[in-house]
């Protein structure tokens, strides 16, 4: 009996460390998503406000986050079968500088910060 409980508990404690892993891989996977989604939005952010350069001067609007979005959609569908709820997300991480300074000066270069009073 002790023998079969041991076999039980191995089998156990091996399936709670398996789950783990695909766990902590599934997690990774997902991090490398949203990073290519940020890159690839102010990629398309950039190529909107060098079309538009007199809507861009209005700031952060919904229409410049739609025209970014139809860009990243035709440039990888795949990316973005799924994150495109979270777009507010990735702009405010990116303006922010959570996604890293490279993006949030890319960014600001388009969307410059208003004058503090």
């Amino acid at each position: 009996m002790e023998g079969l409980v041991r076999d039980i508990e191995s089998k156990a404690l091996k399936a709670i460390e398996k789950e783990k892993r695909a766990g902590e891989a599934g997690g990774k996977s997902s991090q490398g998503a949203r990073a290519r989604r940020r890159v690839s939005l102010m990629d398309a952010l950039e190529i909107v406000a060098g079309r538009n350069p007199d809507l861009v001067r209005l700031g952060m609007t919904p229409a410049i986050m739609e025209l970014a979005l139809e860009e990243c959609k035709a440039a990888d569908p795949g990316l973005w079968k799924q994150g495109l709820g979270q777009a507010h997300e990735y702009i405010n991480e990116i303006r922010w500088g959570k996604a890293g300074q490279d993006l949030q000066q890319r960014f600001r270069a388009i969307f410059p910060e208003p004058p503090k009073r």
